[in-house]
């Protein structure tokens, strides 16, 4: 095991408004609509679960106390850390994995990335 810390895992939430515009007229006995609407979708990250994120030499384990995640490092496609954070894209999911309260998200950006042969 090389790095430990306790994290704030958070969910990434999808989710579309839908907005409409018009005029209702009745020709005789049918109504007939007249205007439009649209989809504006929105994306929110949402408080998830908190636990214990571990790095070792071939994957990235979150143990929580509502999700585990058992992610091999060959996987990982792409780290991005941020004030707090990091946030992790895998192959094959188009939703990335967000980990808040890391108290030194350089340190396991860099450990992530030299692990997994990306850099």
């Amino acid at each position: 095991m090389f790095l430990n810390d306790y994290v704030v895992m958070k969910e990434i939430v999808r989710e579309s408004i839908r907005t409409y515009t018009g005029t209702r007229l009745k020709l005789g006995r049918i109504p007939v609509y007249f205007g439009g609407g649209k989809s504006v979708p929105n994306e929110t990250y949402s408080h998830f679960t908190f636990g214990e994120l571990l790095l070792t030499n071939f994957r990235l384990i979150f143990i929580g106390d509502k999700r585990n995640i058992d992610l091999p490092l060959d996987k990982i496609i792409g780290v991005e850390c941020f004030q707090g954070g990091i946030r992790i894209s895998q192959s094959g999911k188009n939703k990335p994995i967000l980990f808040n309260a890391v108290p030194n998200p350089l340190l396991w950006k860099e450990a992530i990335l030299v692990l997994s042969d990306k850099k």
